[in-house]
Protein backbone atom coordinates (compact mmCIF):
# COMPACT_ATOMS: atom_id res chain seq x y z
CA UNK A 1 0.00 0.00 0.00
CA UNK A 2 1.15 3.33 -1.05
CA UNK A 3 2.68 5.28 1.74
CA UNK A 4 0.44 8.99 2.67
CA UNK A 5 2.88 9.98 6.25
CA UNK A 6 6.20 9.96 6.92
CA UNK A 7 7.00 10.36 10.91
CA UNK A 8 11.20 10.59 11.63
CA UNK A 9 12.60 11.02 15.13
CA UNK A 10 15.37 13.39 15.62
CA UNK A 11 18.28 12.53 17.70
CA UNK A 12 20.27 9.68 16.25
CA UNK A 13 18.22 9.76 12.78
CA UNK A 14 17.33 13.01 11.04
CA UNK A 15 20.19 15.06 12.33
CA UNK A 16 23.66 13.70 12.61
CA UNK A 17 26.19 13.06 15.84
CA UNK A 18 26.83 16.95 15.62
CA UNK A 19 23.24 17.70 15.26
CA UNK A 20 23.57 19.05 11.84
CA UNK A 21 20.87 18.51 8.64
CA UNK A 22 21.92 17.48 5.72
CA UNK A 23 21.52 19.08 1.99
CA UNK A 24 20.31 15.75 1.32
CA UNK A 25 18.01 15.20 3.88
CA UNK A 26 16.36 18.73 3.54
CA UNK A 27 15.90 18.29 -0.44
CA UNK A 28 14.47 14.79 -0.17
CA UNK A 29 12.02 15.88 2.84
CA UNK A 30 10.95 18.70 0.21
CA UNK A 31 10.05 16.30 -2.84
CA UNK A 32 7.70 14.70 -0.50
CA UNK A 33 4.98 17.17 -1.23
CA UNK A 34 5.77 16.30 -5.01
CA UNK A 35 4.44 13.03 -4.50
CA UNK A 36 1.41 14.14 -1.58
CA UNK A 37 3.23 12.43 1.23
CA UNK A 38 3.11 14.18 4.38
CA UNK A 39 5.92 14.44 6.95
CA UNK A 40 6.17 15.16 11.04
CA UNK A 41 8.57 14.85 13.65
CA UNK A 42 7.96 12.74 16.49
CA UNK A 43 10.84 13.21 19.20
CA UNK A 44 11.76 13.69 22.79
CA UNK A 45 12.34 16.45 22.49
CA UNK A 46 10.39 19.91 23.20
CA UNK A 47 8.48 22.22 21.41
CA UNK A 48 11.48 24.95 20.95
CA UNK A 49 14.30 22.36 20.19
CA UNK A 50 11.77 20.47 17.56
CA UNK A 51 11.20 24.23 15.68
CA UNK A 52 14.71 24.88 15.65
CA UNK A 53 15.71 21.49 13.49
CA UNK A 54 12.25 22.27 11.71
CA UNK A 55 13.69 25.77 10.59
CA UNK A 56 17.00 24.10 9.77
CA UNK A 57 15.32 21.98 7.14
CA UNK A 58 13.40 25.11 5.68
CA UNK A 59 9.80 23.86 7.11
CA UNK A 60 8.46 26.27 9.51
CA UNK A 61 5.55 28.01 6.46
CA UNK A 62 5.04 23.69 5.33
CA UNK A 63 2.13 21.62 6.11
CA UNK A 64 4.38 19.82 8.28
CA UNK A 65 3.57 18.10 12.06
CA UNK A 66 5.31 18.40 15.46
CA UNK A 67 5.10 15.83 17.56
CA UNK A 68 6.98 16.45 20.68
CA UNK A 69 8.04 15.18 24.67
CA UNK A 70 7.06 11.57 23.30
CA UNK A 71 3.77 12.87 22.39
CA UNK A 72 2.80 14.80 25.01
CA UNK A 73 2.39 17.71 22.24
CA UNK A 74 1.61 17.65 18.62
CA UNK A 75 1.76 21.00 16.85
CA UNK A 76 1.07 21.48 12.86
CA UNK A 77 2.80 23.76 10.97
CA UNK A 78 2.63 27.00 10.02
CA UNK A 79 -0.22 27.20 12.53
CA UNK A 80 1.01 26.13 15.41
CA UNK A 81 -2.19 24.32 15.75
CA UNK A 82 -1.44 22.55 19.39
CA UNK A 83 -3.31 19.38 20.67
CA UNK A 84 -1.75 18.63 24.58
CA UNK A 85 -1.83 15.15 26.49
CA UNK A 86 -1.29 14.31 30.21
CA UNK A 87 1.85 14.82 31.79
CA UNK A 88 3.16 13.91 35.09
CA UNK A 89 1.79 15.01 38.41
CA UNK A 90 4.06 16.22 41.63
CA UNK A 91 3.09 12.77 43.75
CA UNK A 92 4.10 10.91 40.51
CA UNK A 93 7.52 12.73 40.59
CA UNK A 94 7.84 11.93 44.19
CA UNK A 95 7.85 8.42 43.58
CA UNK A 96 9.95 8.78 40.52
CA UNK A 97 12.59 10.19 42.32
CA UNK A 98 12.12 7.44 44.72
CA UNK A 99 12.93 4.64 42.20
CA UNK A 100 15.85 7.07 40.60
CA UNK A 101 17.45 7.46 44.15
CA UNK A 102 17.16 3.43 44.92
CA UNK A 103 19.60 3.09 41.62
CA UNK A 104 21.62 5.80 42.37
CA UNK A 105 20.58 7.62 39.43
CA UNK A 106 20.74 11.30 38.36
CA UNK A 107 16.90 12.61 38.12
CA UNK A 108 16.35 15.36 35.45
CA UNK A 109 13.16 17.16 36.15
CA UNK A 110 12.62 19.12 32.48
CA UNK A 111 10.50 22.23 32.34
CA UNK A 112 10.06 24.57 29.29
CA UNK A 113 12.78 26.79 30.72
CA UNK A 114 14.77 25.00 33.11
CA UNK A 115 15.58 21.49 34.12
CA UNK A 116 16.16 20.82 37.85
CA UNK A 117 18.82 18.00 37.94
CA UNK A 118 19.22 15.96 41.21
CA UNK A 119 21.83 13.18 42.14
CA UNK A 120 23.77 12.51 45.41
CA UNK A 121 27.44 14.02 45.74
CA UNK A 122 28.93 10.04 45.53
CA UNK A 123 27.19 8.93 42.55
CA UNK A 124 27.41 12.22 41.26
CA UNK A 125 31.63 11.59 41.16
CA UNK A 126 31.41 8.31 39.91
CA UNK A 127 29.14 9.23 36.85
CA UNK A 128 31.82 12.03 36.37
CA UNK A 129 34.40 9.99 35.99
CA UNK A 130 32.76 7.40 34.20
CA UNK A 131 31.88 9.90 31.51
CA UNK A 132 34.42 11.87 31.10
CA UNK A 133 34.58 14.61 28.13
CA UNK A 134 31.00 12.96 27.52
CA UNK A 135 29.28 14.21 29.91
CA UNK A 136 28.71 17.35 28.22
CA UNK A 137 26.48 15.82 25.62
CA UNK A 138 23.69 15.59 28.64
CA UNK A 139 24.41 18.93 30.08
CA UNK A 140 25.39 20.82 26.85
CA UNK A 141 22.32 22.49 26.24
CA UNK A 142 20.46 25.95 25.69
CA UNK A 143 18.25 25.58 28.62
CA UNK A 144 19.19 26.71 32.62
CA UNK A 145 20.16 23.41 34.76
CA UNK A 146 19.32 23.88 38.62
CA UNK A 147 20.49 21.26 40.79
CA UNK A 148 18.36 20.74 43.36
CA UNK A 149 18.14 18.01 46.72
CA UNK A 150 14.39 17.02 46.08
CA UNK A 151 11.78 17.19 44.13
CA UNK A 152 9.88 18.88 46.81
CA UNK A 153 11.77 22.05 46.41
CA UNK A 154 9.85 22.91 43.16
CA UNK A 155 6.68 21.31 44.20
CA UNK A 156 5.41 25.10 43.33
CA UNK A 157 6.53 24.29 39.56
CA UNK A 158 3.78 21.90 39.64
CA UNK A 159 0.79 23.64 41.02
CA UNK A 160 0.96 26.28 38.15
CA UNK A 161 3.12 24.71 34.80
CA UNK A 162 3.18 21.13 33.07
CA UNK A 163 6.26 19.41 33.39
CA UNK A 164 7.77 18.34 30.09
CA UNK A 165 9.53 14.46 31.36
CA UNK A 166 11.30 13.04 33.58
CA UNK A 167 14.95 12.20 32.97
CA UNK A 168 17.41 9.40 34.82
CA UNK A 169 20.83 9.34 33.59
CA UNK A 170 24.00 7.44 34.38
CA UNK A 171 27.07 5.98 32.76
CA UNK A 172 25.89 3.48 29.81
CA UNK A 173 27.28 0.28 31.32
CA UNK A 174 25.44 1.20 34.40
CA UNK A 175 22.42 1.99 33.03
CA UNK A 176 22.50 -1.04 30.57
CA UNK A 177 22.79 -3.20 33.94
CA UNK A 178 19.74 -1.55 35.73
CA UNK A 179 16.99 -0.26 33.75
CA UNK A 180 15.32 -3.80 33.31
CA UNK A 181 15.18 -3.73 36.90
CA UNK A 182 13.55 -0.27 36.41
CA UNK A 183 10.97 -1.36 34.01
CA UNK A 184 9.35 -4.24 36.13
CA UNK A 185 9.80 -1.81 39.08
CA UNK A 186 6.67 0.04 37.37
CA UNK A 187 5.59 -2.34 35.06
CA UNK A 188 1.79 -1.40 33.97
CA UNK A 189 2.04 1.96 35.65
CA UNK A 190 4.80 4.17 33.42
CA UNK A 191 6.85 2.93 30.60
CA UNK A 192 10.57 3.40 30.71
CA UNK A 193 12.55 3.88 27.76
CA UNK A 194 16.30 4.07 26.92
CA UNK A 195 16.81 6.92 24.26
CA UNK A 196 20.18 7.57 24.19
CA UNK A 197 23.71 6.44 25.80
CA UNK A 198 23.39 6.31 29.91
CA UNK A 199 20.02 8.04 29.07
CA UNK A 200 16.10 6.62 30.13
CA UNK A 201 13.25 8.68 29.77
CA UNK A 202 9.73 7.94 32.38
CA UNK A 203 6.66 7.71 29.57
CA UNK A 204 2.98 8.10 30.72
CA UNK A 205 1.09 4.97 29.67
CA UNK A 206 -1.71 6.19 26.58
CA UNK A 207 0.42 8.96 26.14
CA UNK A 208 3.63 7.63 23.12
CA UNK A 209 5.16 8.61 19.87
CA UNK A 210 2.58 5.85 18.32
CA UNK A 211 -0.46 7.16 19.77
CA UNK A 212 0.38 10.64 18.42
CA UNK A 213 1.24 9.53 15.12
CA UNK A 214 -2.23 7.48 14.93
CA UNK A 215 -3.99 10.65 16.46
CA UNK A 216 -2.42 12.92 13.82
CA UNK A 217 -2.95 10.49 10.92
CA UNK A 218 -6.58 9.99 11.81
CA UNK A 219 -6.86 13.60 10.86
CA UNK A 220 -6.08 13.02 7.21
CA UNK A 221 -7.88 10.03 7.11
CA UNK A 222 -4.14 8.27 6.49
CA UNK A 223 -4.40 4.48 8.13
CA UNK A 224 -1.62 3.16 9.99
CA UNK A 225 -0.55 0.63 7.25
CA UNK A 226 -0.12 3.80 4.93
CA UNK A 227 2.77 5.31 7.65
CA UNK A 228 6.26 5.05 7.47
CA UNK A 229 8.44 5.96 10.57
CA UNK A 230 11.99 6.62 11.59
CA UNK A 231 13.46 5.89 14.76
CA UNK A 232 16.93 4.34 16.74
CA UNK A 233 15.85 3.96 20.60
CA UNK A 234 13.47 2.65 22.70
CA UNK A 235 10.89 5.84 22.54
CA UNK A 236 10.20 4.85 18.87
CA UNK A 237 9.14 1.28 19.48
CA UNK A 238 5.66 2.69 19.87
CA UNK A 239 5.79 3.74 16.50
CA UNK A 240 7.42 0.59 14.75
CA UNK A 241 4.15 -1.17 16.20
CA UNK A 242 1.90 0.76 14.66
CA UNK A 243 3.42 1.66 11.65
CA UNK A 244 3.34 -0.40 7.95
CA UNK A 245 6.68 0.61 7.65
CA UNK A 246 8.98 0.91 10.87
CA UNK A 247 12.73 1.89 9.60
CA UNK A 248 15.24 1.80 12.32
CA UNK A 249 19.08 3.19 11.53
CA UNK A 250 22.14 1.56 11.28
CA UNK A 251 23.45 3.29 14.07
CA UNK A 252 19.94 1.81 15.99
CA UNK A 253 19.40 0.14 19.71
CA UNK A 254 19.36 -3.75 19.38
CA UNK A 255 16.22 -3.45 20.99
CA UNK A 256 14.60 -0.52 18.30
CA UNK A 257 16.12 -3.16 15.43
CA UNK A 258 14.22 -6.16 16.95
CA UNK A 259 10.83 -4.25 16.03
CA UNK A 260 11.79 -2.94 12.58
CA UNK A 261 10.93 -3.96 9.09
CA UNK A 262 13.32 -2.27 7.54
CA UNK A 263 16.89 -0.89 8.04
CA UNK A 264 18.49 2.54 6.61
CA UNK A 265 22.00 4.29 6.72
CA UNK A 266 23.37 5.68 10.30
CA UNK A 267 21.95 9.36 11.20
CA UNK A 268 25.49 10.37 9.94
CA UNK A 269 25.44 8.91 6.61
CA UNK A 270 21.54 10.45 5.93
CA UNK A 271 20.09 7.87 6.47
CA UNK A 272 16.53 9.08 6.61
CA UNK A 273 16.62 10.42 3.23
CA UNK A 274 19.21 7.64 1.71
CA UNK A 275 15.60 5.23 2.24
CA UNK A 276 12.91 8.09 1.57
CA UNK A 277 14.56 8.73 -1.58
CA UNK A 278 14.45 4.28 -2.51
CA UNK A 279 11.10 4.63 -1.95
CA UNK A 280 9.75 7.81 -3.78
CA UNK A 281 12.54 6.00 -6.95
CA UNK A 282 9.62 3.01 -6.88
CA UNK A 283 6.47 5.24 -7.44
Amino acid sequence: MAIKLIVSDIDGTIIDEFGNVSDKTREVIHRLKDYGIRFSFATGRSFDSTYRIAEALNLLNEDVGMICLNGQETYTLPSLEKTTMSTLTYEEALRLQKLGESYYLGIMYCFDDVIYFQMDDLSYRDYMIAMGEDVKKFFNTQIETINVNSVSEIKHRFEKDRIQKIAYIQSPPYMNLVVDRLKESVKGEYDIMRVGHGWTEVGILGVSKGQAVLDYAARYDIKPEEIMVFGDSENDLSMFKIAGRAVVMENGMESAKAHATDMTLSNDESGVAHFIEKYLDTL
